[in-house]
């Protein structure tokens, strides 16, 4: 079995701006881009430990015959 993101998460599942009120980081932007990538780092670190997604995303799943050895079924 193999998947590849298709589409990936258009936005990100926590704001900066809540992040640095949280942390009480001064308005200036200087460290915007920092904590935007914590931010991605972290949270696809959480999805792939849980095994889940926070925001919708698109995926393409290849699978061979022999693998398939029940129903498969997909929620949303």
């Amino acid at each position: 079995m193999k998947y590849r993101i298709v589409t990936p998460a258009s936005s990100l599942p926590v704001s900066v701006a809540d992040v640095k009120t949280h942390l009480r980081v001064e308005s200036y932007s200087d460290h915007d881009s920092l904590i935007e990538s914590y931010i991605e780092a972290e949270s696809k670190t959480f999805e792939q430990r849980a095994n889940l997604m926070l925001e919708e995303q698109t995926w393409l799943l290849y699978l061979d015959p022999s693998e398939v050895t029940e129903y498969i079924c997909f929620t949303k």
